[in-house]
């Protein structure tokens, strides 16, 4: 990887090493939840339906349940965005999913690799005055070789989708930490 093109978010952090770790890490925590990960409530019982959830399940939820139901990877049963990789796969692959006893994963479709590191690096510095600054970086460049797809599996039911050269999440993610009032530093 490349810093030609990347982005580093800066943000003050608490004296306390591991209050600032977790703060750190919360954003992303957050963010990736509002995707649709983590998001049944195990606590509930099955006469509970309604308490299954804490919240709408999301759009990589939908697309992968879509998925499971039925052939399509879209936002919706009529298809109208066509097959949709799930965002959060583009944080690194492979990306696995739980939908109660079924575990569909996804990975590049590839010869050499079936893995794809993350381009979020997340740095926590001690300052000389005891404060902690807190850096993440989103690196440039292309998640996957020009021409590569995602191959989604489960099972013995697998799907190849396409992905863009520069995953439309980690925009989303930038934005994310400018409103959380991070400092932006481009490369």
């Amino acid at each position: 990887s490349s810093l030609i093109g990347a982005s580093c978010f800066i943000t003050e952090l608490d004296a306390d090493w591991a209050n600032s770790l977790n703060a750190l890490g919360e954003v992303f925590h957050q963010f990736r939840k509002d995707l649709g990960a983590d998001i049944k409530d195990f606590r509930a019982s099955s006469r509970e339906p309604d308490k299954r959830y804490r919240k709408d399940p999301g759009p990589d939820h939908n697309r992968v349940a879509n998925w499971i139901n039925d052939d399509s990877m879209c936002d919706n049963k009529r298809g109208e965005t066509g097959n949709h990789l799930p965002d959060r796969a583009g944080f690194g692959l492979p990306y696995p999913m739980q939908f109660g006893g079924r575990k569909p994963t996804f990975i590049p479709d590839m010869d050499k690799t079936d893995r794809r590191a993350s381009p979020v690096i997340f740095k926590l510095h001690r300052l000389p005055n005891a404060q902690h600054v807190g850096l993440i970086t989103i690196l440039g460049g292309r998640f996957l070789p020009q021409g590569v797809q995602v191959k989604a599996e489960e099972g013995r039911r697998s799907l190849s989708l396409p992905i863009p050269a520069r995953p439309k999440v980690l925009a989303d993610f930038a934005a994310e930490l400018r409103s959380k009032g991070y400092t932006e530093v481009r490369a």
